[in-house]
């Protein structure tokens, strides 16, 4: 990491009002509007430093409210974040032990399938959420010969998808906060200028720049105590 990048994100946590900041790199990495809800994204991915993390679904358009929680998650240092598009219903299990331990995991767009099989999908996600940790015993073949192992992952994490559905499966809603994007014309009208602005003149930031910076201010953050981004 350059020295300058340094020095900027340290000036950044430094700052009284370096939350602020935060929420201004999310716009101006092509976030028009919604800052309130580009905001709750960071602080919930920023809660993966806490015993219970806060899990989220942002109820929406599609790609609206994918594009919110990309732009935050852009933020986190790669060691902070896991990015999957889907989970299958075994995936949390298998990761590498240790590999989900205060991590912030955003995934794509929950199925629209309202059913039971859906709800037996997210069975192991809803169990880390509440519990923090996931156990599983299975059979497997040892020379030949059935023997029974525990399979343990660890957590707590912090979690957010989005879905175009209005109502949410109850076990998974209640284990979550529910989120909204904004559908209004003025806020249509607002990304339509953000990109015309962007196509006509060009980006008018360094959105590497704002990147780096703001992902090692994180980084920071989290070994000094989650109070540290004020």
């Amino acid at each position: 990491m350059p020295e300058c990048v340094r020095a900027e994100a340290r000036a950044l946590l430094d700052a009284q009002t370096s939350y602020s900041a935060v929420v201004e790199d999310i716009a101006a990495l092509g976030v028009a509007g919604e800052k309130e809800l580009a905001a709750t994204v960071y602080l919930l991915g920023t809660s993966r430093l806490l015993a219970s993390p806060l899990a989220a679904i942002v109820q929406g358009q599609q790609p609206r409210a994918s594009l919110r929680c990309e732009h935050a998650a852009k933020l986190f240092p790669p060691e902070a974040i896991i990015t999957a598009t889907q989970l299958t219903p075994q995936a949390l299990f298998y990761m590498q032990p240790g590999g989900l331990v205060h991590r912030f995991v955003v995934t794509g767009e929950r199925s629209r399938l309202e059913n039971d099989d859906t709800a037996e999908a997210t069975r192991a996600l809803r169990e880390m959420l509440s519990e923090g940790r996931l156990s599983k015993m299975l059979p497997i073949k040892k020379d030949g010969r059935p023997e029974t192992v525990l399979v343990e992952q660890d957590g707590p994490i912090a979690y957010i998808e989005t879905t175009t559905l209005t109502k949410v499966f109850n076990e998974d809603a209640n284990r979550c906060i529910l989120l909204t994007s904004d559908e209004t014309p003025e806020q249509t009208r607002r990304i339509l200028s953000t990109l015309a602005n962007v196509y006509a003149h060009g980006a008018a930031v360094d959105r590497q720049r704002i990147i780096d910076d703001t992902t090692h201010a994180t980084h920071v953050a989290a070994l000094c105590g989650f109070g540290s981004l004020r």
